[in-house]
């Protein structure tokens, strides 16, 4: 159970880099 959290932490963070990227 833990590990889906930490995808979505994941995807989160990614999604935020890319964001900031732009």
């Amino acid at each position: 159970m833990s590990n889906l959290r930490h995808i979505k932490y994941r995807k989160e963070q990614e999604h935020k880099r890319k964001s900031d990227g732009q």
